[in-house]
């Protein structure tokens, strides 16, 4: 008996039968996968927000046409939406990838920056203080805290790093000329510090102070006893009174109507340099005036004016409005 050559065939067959069934099998998963398969549509979607800060909410619009399923991926290890337009917002500043997959087949992506949502601090808190914005070498500057809330103060004067004072009221000379940053911490807050900037010359040359001195005049005229000045005291000059209710409705005029900020000048003294706090940043009130000046702010929060007690000087103010914008 040939049993070499039965064994041979039989195992041939086997092998023919394996390659069927594998080359089935192949045909079955090709044509269902032919079956279900559709090509992919163009994938786009928006960004939106005011601000892209932690915290801040953004919403995402997907405009891809045809879509029937979504799966958004924010790239921040949060659970991922299934909704068409989700909002989200990210809790720690940094570079984000969102990927949208449409259909389960068609995926696109962008790239966003969050940043880390600056603090509102309490406006109450920063120190109030004016210098003037030059003074030559060896002259005294003399400044004061004019808020009601300090017990201690720490004044730095720039030339040094050290502090150069510790009382309410302070005096400083300057040693050598440049631009130097006057600061004041109040109650060793450290959050709430107050700064200005101030430049200082050099001291004027010998023959500067020959040529700025008037001719003297050859006797003083005699004012006899029965002239009009008397011993009446000294008034101060005081300026217009202005009511908070009043001020905030020209500052709605400079957004609304473009009003001039002339208009105030005689409320600030003629200084329209003064500083305010603007939604917790420093800037000037004419800086101010300009930014809002036709742009129609939707809603004054708050408002605080802080006056000279004996002119009525506005000597600082604290703003905080709500801008106009989408969202």
């Amino acid at each position: 008996m040939n049993f070499n050559g039965n064994t041979s065939n039989h195992l041939d067959k086997k092998v023919i039968y394996v390659f069927l069934a594998t080359f089935l099998v192949s045909i079955t998963v090709f044509a269902l996968r032919y079956a279900s398969y559709s090509p992919c549509v163009i994938v786009d979607f928006d960004i939106k927000a005011n601000e892209y800060v932690t915290g801040g909410l953004i919403k995402f619009k997907d405009n891809t046409e045809g879509a029937d399923s979504w799966l958004w991926d924010f790239g921040d290890e949060s659970i991922s939406s299934t909704e068409q337009d989700p909002i989200h917002n990210y809790s720690d500043p940094g570079e984000y990838t969102i990927k949208l997959l449409v259909n389960n087949s068609c995926e696109f992506s962008k790239q966003i920056v969050i940043k880390k949502k600056k603090e509102i601090k309490n406006e109450a808190k920063f120190p109030i203080f004016n210098i003037p914005k030059n003074i030559r070498v060896g002259q005294t500057l003399w400044v004061e805290d004019e808020s009601d809330h300090g017990k201690t103060w720490e004044w730095h004067f720039g030339e040094t790093p050290s502090a150069g004072a510790f009382t309410k009221k302070a005096k400083y000379v300057y040693q050598k000329p440049g631009k130097w940053i006057v600061s004041l911490v109040v109650n060793g807050d450290l959050e709430h510090i107050a700064t200005r900037e101030i430049e200082v010359f050099p001291k004027k040359r010998r023959r500067e102070i020959i040529d700025e001195i008037p001719d003297r005049p050859s006797a003083p005229p005699l004012v006899p006893k029965s002239s009009a000045i008397d011993d009446k005291p000294v008034v101060e000059k005081t300026v217009p009174f202005i009511s908070h209710p009043k001020f905030r409705e020209l500052i709605m005029k400079v957004s609304e109507e473009g009003l001039p900020a002339n208009t105030f000048r005689d409320y600030f003294c003629g200084n329209l340099d003064t500083p305010v706090i603007v939604n917790g940043e420093e800037t000037t009130f004419l800086i101010l005036c300009e930014k809002i000046k036709g742009k129609k702010i939707k809603k004054i929060r708050s408002l605080e004016l802080f006056r000279n007690k004996g002119s009525n000087c506005i000597v600082k103010l604290t703003i905080s409005y709500k801008k106009s914008g989408w969202f």
